[in-house]
């Protein structure tokens, strides 16, 4: 079972439930001492807050990696895009997509991506922000 899979920090957080009532009620259990009792009380809920921290950073990537994937097979092609499709480009709004095509209309396909840049309102930022989900 892997690591970090709902049903295995699930078990972890009942098995920590018990052991602190076990070693809260019945301190004979392990011989420790109050102050060594709360000691491990308090480990064991690090150990289980670091499990969900664990679970939710796996979870995020998996949800950024498949969003990745998504945007990389449905790229844009700048040269053969429509005004909407160039809208759904993260920063390009309508004026800046209509401008992406009238300067298209203008100068003829794009021979590279770089050439984006001539668009005015497109600069180095938002050039490398649209990079990932264009392409020729």
């Amino acid at each position: 079972m892997h690591f970090c899979s709902g049903s295995y920090i699930l078990r972890t957080v009942i098995d920590y439930v018990n052991a602190v009532i076990d070693i809260w009620e019945d301190p004979g259990v392990m011989i420790f001492e109050k102050r060594e009792r709360i000691i491990l009380i308090t480990m064991l809920f690090v150990l289980v807050v670091v499990a969900f921290i664990g679970y939710g950073r796996r979870a995020r990537w998996k949800r950024e990696y498949s969003m990745i994937v998504e945007h990389i097979s449905a790229q844009i092609s700048i040269n053969r895009a429509t005004k909407s499709e160039l809208e759904t480009l993260p920063g390009i709004g309508s004026a800046l997509a209509q401008g992406i095509i009238d300067y298209r209309d203008e100068h003829g396909m794009f021979l590279s991506l770089e050439g984006l840049k001539c668009v005015k309102g497109i600069g180095e930022q938002k050039y490398r922000s649209i990079l990932p989900y264009i392409k020729l």
